[in-house]
């Protein structure tokens, strides 16, 4: 072939590949506005600091939309899983009551060991259901041995992660995650779990490890949104334990990283805890009036 058709040939090739990403019902809204900046500064409490003007209106206009849009977000959250968040809230309060029941029943150091996960075994499931009325077949996935298959390829800096995995002591929703997209090379960042602590997994960790999973979206500017990643990004390395209050910085569960990521950093304006208990919980991130859906599967 001659070089110069070949030449049309790469030419039309690169113009496709280019081209092909905008089919997608997701086009446009695929990654971030532009390449995410330096981590800003913060004080002592991991308030974001703003360092001009332009930032300064940023931070001055972090605001929920309109309330017709909360309300077409909440609706869709509830297509996809048909649990109402009073449902939810009434089963947060029965969780908050035994494990404070625990707290005061079991050694600090058996406490201690506790995730999640192996709090299960403390926690009396047919009482949360029976509290929040909720029947554990339903949101449910039809196959046990399944794999999520939602939409990494939308995630952006700063946005979150939920997985689920079956009814466990959070509820539906079993765990958090941040992402981490800084340098182009995603990550899936979380407190993974007791021993684990703050840590970077694989981007596909939710995929590989929940039946369904949820890319989630933040009502804020990109600013905040790539603020609130530098947060989690700085608390590499820290503990895991489901012992700590909200306000705590050096010591993590999942779903409270998430939300302090954004708390901390919108200068304590964005609260993604839907009830405000003393634990925040994967399902109360899911239930916030700030938090959208981007993908699900």
């Amino acid at each position: 072939m001659h070089w110069k058709k070949r030449l049309q040939w790469v030419g039309l090739l690169l113009a496709l590949t280019f081209l092909f990403p905008l089919t997608s019902s997701l086009a446009g809204d695929r990654g971030p506005e532009a390449p995410i900046p330096e981590q800003p500064p913060a004080d002592a409490d991991g308030l974001w600091i703003p360092r001009t003007p332009e930032e300064k209106a940023i931070f001055d206009d972090i605001h929920l939309p309109d309330a017709a849009t909360i309300a077409e977000a909440q609706r869709e959250k509830l297509r996809y899983v048909p649990i109402t968040a009073e449902q939810s809230d009434r089963w947060d309060k029965a969780l908050e009551a035994q494990m404070q029941a625990l707290m005061h029943r079991l050694p600090e150091k058996e406490l201690a060991s506790l995730d999640i996960d192996s709090l299960a075994a403390y926690i009396d499931m047919q009482a949360l259901f029976a509290a929040s009325g909720i029947d554990p077949a339903v949101g449910e996935v039809a196959k046990v041995d399944s794999k999520s298959n939602v939409n990494l390829g939308v995630a952006r800096h700063g946005d979150f992660l939920l997985g689920h995995n079956g009814w466990r002591p959070w509820g539906y929703w079993n765990h958090a995650a941040m992402w981490d997209a800084y340098h182009g090379n995603s990550k899936t960042l979380h407190a993974r779990g007791y021993g684990w602590g703050v840590r970077h997994d694989a981007s596909n960790w939710f995929r590989t490890h929940y039946r369904k999973a949820a890319v989630m979206g933040v009502w804020t500017s990109a600013y905040v949104r790539y603020s609130a990643g530098w947060y989690a990004r700085a608390q590499v390395g820290e503990p895991y334990t489901i012992w700590t209050s909200k306000t705590n910085q050096s010591r993590w569960y999942c779903s409270k990283l998430v939300w302090a990521s954004y708390y901390w950093r919108s200068g304590r304006v964005i609260d993604l805890d839907s009830n405000g208990g003393y634990w925040v919980t994967p399902n109360n991130l899911w239930y916030s009036g700030w938090t959208y859906i981007r993908s699900i599967g």
